[in-house]
């Protein structure tokens, strides 16, 4: 829905993008087309001290991505009501 919608389970992921830390460049990308949501679960091993999993959702296409992101970066929180 121009970027933004609801899915069958009520979930409306607005697209605020990401906040890249960079020592060049400190800025948000992807406002108004992707969704990123950190996940609870730390990267494996030797990598869990600087990165953590996320779910990004795009506009571009129906597919959820999880991947990798450094924890300095900036991505939104989804919180859930017990």
């Amino acid at each position: 829905n121009d970027g933004s919608g609801t899915d069958d389970f009520g979930f409306t992921a607005l697209p605020a993008g990401k906040r890249f830390f960079a020592r060049v460049q400190d800025g948000f990308s992807f406002h108004g087309c992707s969704a990123f949501f950190w996940a609870s679960t730390e990267a494996e091993e030797g990598a869990a001290d600087t990165l953590a999993f996320h779910v990004n959702l795009d506009c571009s296409n129906d597919n959820v991505i999880i991947n990798t992101v450094k924890k300095i970066d900036g991505l939104s929180v989804r919180c859930v009501k017990d």
